[in-house]
């Protein structure tokens, strides 16, 4: 869904800040085929949670098989849904991260009110939970008493294919190679290549597929740090924020999911990120997410 719509726009080039480029003022453009080689270098590979033909651990929607210790996760507007559930046993093996070996994730978002992210507030409306715990020790979970059948997100198995995800074709290190009319096409086809044979557009980790700007990893980073709304953030003088950004590339993806049983905006995605040092210490309390849409 995300690759089709995305290509009605892409010809519409914008910098970071909304500014319209002046195509007339392009100089010395170069080729895709003379920058392949540091492209290539710039590329990331991602778990693709595609449809499974068998019975998973690794699920979306319905009911989470949570540990009975740990509650379901709420805030003032009521229970948040469950998303999904990763078996960490069941990703391949020859995908290089640094999740945890084994035990579960479990993702939370509240869908009723879909927090864009943007405010303080939001970070009462997701939720990610680890468990060591294996899935044999954990039977599936009963709904809250007064859970809103609203809420209810759909049931279906997860299987994970690996593939090279590249940076948006408006990030700073793809515009400032200056490619002409043609190559800008042909740059874009091969950043969507991962998606086109897919129905859906759900993957960890690799370049998130953007709809809207590339500074989510940016707003990650000012909230962290600042704990206040990111239109308060971003008025800070410039100093300070350029100090605060020394942390951005701290940030990965670690989820992204596509709308489809349920839509995300306007036909938006939602994308949950992690710094690096908390993966690696199993620490997904600072977890903050992020809403796109058209």
């Amino acid at each position: 869904m995300f690759e089709k719509l995305f290509k009605m726009f892409k010809r519409v080039l914008m910098t970071k800040n909304g500014e319209i480029i002046n195509e007339e003022i392009k100089q010395n453009e170069t080729t895709l085929e003379e920058t392949l080689e540091y492209i290539n270098s710039l590329s990331k590979k991602a778990l693709f949670l595609t449809r499974a033909n068998c019975k998973t651990n690794s699920r979306f929607g319905e009911k989470p098989n949570l540990p009975n210790d740990i509650e379901w996760p709420s805030n003032e507007n009521g229970y948040l849904t469950f998303l999904c559930q990763i078996d960490l046993s069941e990703v391949p093996t020859d995908y290089q991260s640094d999740l945890p070996e084994g035990g579960m994730l479990f993702f939370f978002y509240d869908i009723i009110e879909q927090p864009w992210g943007f405010e303080l507030s939001d970070k009462s409306c997701w939720r990610v939970i680890y468990s060591e715990k294996n899935i044999g020790e954990l039977p599936e979970r009963g709904f809250p008493e007064n859970f809103s059948d609203e809420a209810v997100y759909p049931r279906r198995t997860i299987a994970f294919e690996i593939d090279t995800t590249y940076p948006y074709n408006l990030s700073a290190e793809i515009l400032s190679l200056n490619f002409n009319d043609a190559d800008e096409e042909k740059y874009s086809d091969l950043e969507f290549q991962a998606y086109e044979s897919r129905d859906t557009s759900h993957q960890m980790f690799g370049y998130p597929a953007i709809i809207q700007n590339d500074e989510m990893a940016e707003d990650c980073q000012y909230m962290f740090y600042k704990h206040d709304d990111i239109e308060k953030i971003k008025s800070l003088p410039k100093d300070e924020l350029e100090n605060l950004r020394k942390g951005v590339d701290d940030w990965v993806l670690l989820l992204q999911l596509d709308s489809e049983a349920i839509c995300w905006g306007d036909s938006g995605m939602i994308y949950f990120w992690i710094r690096k040092q908390d993966l690696k210490a199993r620490n997904f309390e600072n977890v903050w997410l992020h809403l796109q849409c058209y």
